[in-house]
């Protein structure tokens, strides 16, 4: 019914266009009329301001200012041939010349294109320390204007938002940050949070003794590296706790543990004992034990040192990480001849005939292992004597 009542009106409209005053025109009922609608584009952008222009031709002769250009949609007539829309689609359009109309042009009006903005998230800072208290302030913007109140900021990794613009945290790391705005993505932002520094441990001390020191009195030259406690015998019997401050030589050799597979009962956590049962008493001969007889050449009171032992030099070269750090190890190394090395160090602990215990001067190595006696690694001298807190 609308499509009839259309056709009715196009009618009605063609009719009214006939009967209106139009320039003579020099022709006879034979006379043929061609009336063409002539359009300078198909297509245009649906903005408002794209435009196409029309010509309207009689048997080929511009008649534009005297015909009408008929918007069949609503019967609209255009204005001045100039055809302009914000309506995305087609739109069809026709001439009127007195009685004569032309054929039907249809102009497509396209959609403009939406240009996406560009929104950008900014940091007053990229780095900040896990303290909970340093905080990190962002920004969004879509081009350049600052629509922070109107968008989101979000962890990359689950997706949540933060409450606000900041973020402060005491767990270290890396966190991933964008910001939606509309339906739009921001790029995304890496925030730094440092680890707090931890406090530099103080040396341990006893008496005036402090790890780390140089010792150098009647003739024995070495650098503190730790105490400890061992129960002794005294003079009258009984057992009793002393503390002994531990050296470490100031040089190092590469020597096999030993040359032959004999067991020379050294398990005991004291160096100087194993030192002794390994020259002295199981040993079948001290050139046999090369580790061992370097470090009893360092003077009296030298010694191999146990595993134990050996272990407390590890944590206090390591400053207790067990890690081989440069910058803590050179609290040893700016005072020794022969720096200490990332390497496996051997004890005077043995496992069996065969084999004795290394200690790892490795990072995260905590462990001894037990290689062959025949294989050569570092070994270190040690000094002990008995000290007295203050």
């Amino acid at each position: 019914m609308k499509s009839i009542l259309k056709y009715f009106a196009f009618a009605g409209l063609l009719l009214a266009v006939g009967c209106e005053t139009t320039p003579e025109q020099p022709q006879t009922e034979d006379t043929e009329v061609y009336v063409e609608l002539i359009a300078d584009r198909e297509t245009i952008t649906a903005d408002g301001v794209d435009a196409v222009r029309f010509t309207v031709t009689v048997n080929s002769e511009d008649r534009t200012a005297d015909a009408m250009i008929i918007n069949v949609a609503d019967n609209s007539t255009v204005e001045g041939g100039v055809f302009t829309t914000t309506e995305a689609g087609s739109h069809t359009f026709v001439a009127a010349y007195g009685k004569h109309s032309s054929e039907q042009k249809t102009i497509v009006a396209v959609a403009p294109e939406v240009k996406e903005p560009e929104v950008e998230l900014t940091a007053d800072t990229l780095t900040i320390k896990a303290d909970g208290e340093q905080t990190v302030t962002f920004t969004v913007t879509a081009d350049g204007e600052d629509v922070t109140a109107e968008s989101q900021i979000k962890f990359v990794m689950d997706g949540n938002a933060l409450e606000g613009n900041t973020f402060k945290t005491k767990a270290y790391g890396s966190y991933e940050f964008v910001a939606s705005y509309r339906d739009y993505t921001s790029n995304t932002l890496i925030i730094k949070v440092t680890k707090l520094e931890e406090p530099t441990p103080t040396p341990p001390v006893v008496g005036d003794y402090r790890v780390g020191d140089l010792y150098d009195v009647d003739g024995v030259k070495g650098v503190i590296y730790g105490f400890l406690d061992r129960q002794v015998t005294d003079e009258d019997g009984n057992r009793v706790t002393k503390t002994y401050c531990y050296i470490m030589s100031m040089d190092q050799a590469s020597l096999a543990w030993s040359t032959e597979n004999v067991w020379c009962n050294c398990i005991s956590d004291k160096g100087d004992w194993n030192t002794e049962d390994m020259m002295y008493r199981y040993g079948t001969s001290p050139d046999k034990y090369p580790a061992a007889q370097w470090c009893v050449a360092h003077g009296e009171g030298w010694f191999m040192p146990s595993s134990e032992e050996l272990h407390l030099m590890w944590s206090a070269v390591s400053g207790g990480t067990y890690v081989f750090d440069e910058a803590k190890v050179a609290l040893f190394n700016d005072k020794l001849d022969d720096p200490l090395e990332q390497d496996f160090y051997w004890s005077s602990n043995e496992t069996n005939d065969e084999m004795a215990e290394v200690v790892a001067f490795m990072d995260d190595s905590v462990v001894c292992l037990d290689p062959l006696k025949s294989k050569s690694f570092c070994v270190r001298a040690v000094y002990k004597f008995e000290v007295t807190a203050e």
